[in-house]
């Protein structure tokens, strides 16, 4: 989870930086996952042991878009710069 909340944080500060008109979807997914998995942890915390998972899976597809995103940017920034 401490993980989970790094990254929860890097998006939610750094919105503003995102291309685009909107939050990509993957990065929508990765919030609700933390955020339901907020309630789990906390219901732990009160010794209920129902749930074990979150409401919803961590998106598989996040870490590919993440990587695709960081490559695109660095092309435009070594254009920008004049390396390519």
């Amino acid at each position: 989870m401490p993980i989970n909340l790094k990254i929860e944080k890097t998006i939610v500060e750094n919105a503003h930086l995102i291309n685009g008109s909107g939050m990509p979807k993957e990065f929508r997914d990765v919030l609700v996952h933390v955020e339901a998995y907020k309630t789990t942890i906390k219901k732990w915390e009160e010794e209920d042991f129902t749930n074990h998972v979150s409401y919803n899976n961590y998106p598989r597809s996040f870490l590919n878009s993440v990587s695709h995103t960081y490559a695109d940017l660095k092309k435009k920034q070594a254009k920008m710069i004049g390396m390519k």
